[in-house]
């Protein structure tokens, strides 16, 4: 159950933040918990939290705990708004089994390498370590970059995750 639980958290962090700086670049393998997502992230789960209307009914717990400056607690007690509240349920799935299965399409997204418009290519990482977002593909074409922008991998990287567990 822990593990479904950060999945939830995870779902929720990433759509309620700026993709600015993006989150994935940490080796999300190694976090478990809620605290060891904010050991990672501590200025991101402050800011998710400043960023949701902490007064919308049924948040009282939530508000009570980041009043008090517990931010660990404040978003524990978010995931339990998400998982025993009537909304979001399309987020609720069991976790599919662990494969050895494979899809080649997130296998080159793991890989940085990237399809849009029939052209494929590997994206560089920038200084810090982290994807070059501007970069424009083989043909150094902005539509490459805008598609990169667009994240339409995210639905091939989610769908293997729920179908093969990886």
């Amino acid at each position: 159950m822990k593990l479904k639980s950060i999945v939830y958290f995870w779902v929720v962090f990433c759509i309620f933040l700026p993709f600015g700086n993006v989150i994935g670049q940490h080796d999300s393998k190694k976090i478990k918990t809620v605290e060891e997502v904010y050991q990672a992230y501590p200025e991101r789960m402050n800011l998710l939290l400043q960023s949701i209307n902490l007064d919308h009914n049924g948040l009282t717990h939530v508000r009570a705990a980041f009043d008090k400056g517990n931010i660990v607690m404040a978003c524990q007690q978010l995931l339990n708004y998400y998982k025993e509240s009537a909304t979001a349920k399309f987020l609720r799935k069991e976790l599919p089994a662990t494969s050895d299965n494979l899809n080649h399409g997130t296998d080159s997204i793991l890989r940085n390498i990237f399809t849009f418009y029939s052209q494929s290519a590997k994206v560089p990482n920038n200084a810090n370590g982290r994807l070059d977002w501007t970069h424009q593909g083989p043909a150094n074409d902005i539509e490459w970059a805008w598609a990169l922008n667009r994240h339409y991998h995210l639905r091939t990287l989610l769908e293997s995750y729920f179908g093969f567990g990886e």
